[in-house]
């Protein structure tokens, strides 16, 4: 074969050989976009260098309102059951004038007084419902069965050596009622409230599975029956001192409440606890008029303390 046909044949061979190694165009350089690369490496439209082997940073834990849950929804919805307690007593004091009373009568009128100015304890259960949204605003509505107890003062007078004496009867009232509570709810993580202040952070780390309530509204209730007890031996029947007098009751009375509360998750159920006080604004009782007991028109006030379990149906 002719030399210079080899020749030839040699240089087509590393023609093709090399074919990949010859420019086909110019090479375009992009600025790298949110777009292409979904932002993993860009920050404001500059090229982001990360140094091999370093690990990505971690995603901040999530808190109890935060959640990416099913509760993360527009809505939701919890159903649950509550029991407790509330410390009341009427919304006003018993005053009497002692002035020129024997040690023994005043000490007689001022321990009654006492009595009427505190407060006793009784029960409330109930069924609660919750409209939550976005897990943070809720409508809170509570149906129960509550009871209420106070210690009433008939400041009866006497005459002795010309002059009115107090000479005031005692009693317990005892009032159960049938309640509906509606509260509007604001959802708090504890755990950001409490880590704003720094040596506080250790503790704020043990909350983030707790979550706390500000609750605010008012209520309606209506007496199922009402029972007054005379405490004096010298007024009524000693031997039968319990009087029905659920006809001095309203048939409708009504309040303002308000206050805390924190939650806790346990699998899909929630434990609540809470304290609200509330007062009426309207009288509870009209005037207690009777042979045996006179009493003036009141109002009640005191505190509730309830806790109960929740859950949820999820994002409708």
């Amino acid at each position: 074969m002719p030399r210079f046909l080899l020749h030839k044949i040699f240089v087509a061979l590393v023609c093709l050989g090399g074919y990949p190694l010859f420019p086909q165009g110019k090479i375009q350089l992009k600025r790298p976009t949110a777009a292409n690369d979904n932002g993993s490496n860009t920050q404001s439209g500059k090229i982001a260098l990360t140094k091999p082997g370093s690990a990505a940073a971690a995603t901040p834990e999530e808190d109890y309102t935060t959640s990416k849950g099913p509760e993360s929804r527009s809505r939701t919805l919890y159903l649950g059951l509550f029991g407790g307690f509330n410390v009341a007593g009427p919304a006003k004091s018993y005053d009497m004038n002692t002035s020129g009373l024997s040690s023994t009568t005043k000490a007689t009128v001022e321990d009654a007084q006492s009595k009427g100015n505190s407060w006793e304890l009784s029960p409330v259960v109930g069924l609660r419902t919750e409209l939550y949204f976005k897990r943070v605003y809720g409508i809170v509505l509570d149906l129960a069965y509550q009871q209420n107890r106070a210690f009433l003062v008939d400041p009866q007078t006497t005459y002795s050596g010309g002059q009115q004496v107090p000479s005031p009867a005692t009693a317990y009232l005892r009032t159960d009622y049938a309640i509906a509570r509606l509260m509007f709810s604001y959802r708090y993580s504890l755990a950001k409230v409490v880590g704003k202040v720094k040596f506080m952070r250790p503790v704020a780390d043990f909350l983030k599975p707790f979550a706390g309530n500000l609750m605010i509204g008012g209520y309606v209730k209506t007496p199922l029956s009402a029972q007054l007890e005379l405490q004096d031996p010298n007024v009524g029947d000693p031997n039968d001192p319990f009087y029905d007098v659920k006809n001095f009751t309203k048939p409708v009375s009504a309040g303002v409440m308000g206050g805390l509360g924190f939650e806790v998750r346990f699998g899909s159920a929630i434990f609540f606890f809470e304290g609200q006080y509330f007062r009426g604004l309207t009288d509870s009782y009209g005037e207690i008029r009777s042979r045996f007991f006179n009493a003036d028109k009141f109002g009640e006030q005191g505190i509730y303390f309830s806790s109960g379990l929740k859950t949820g149906i999820y994002g409708f």
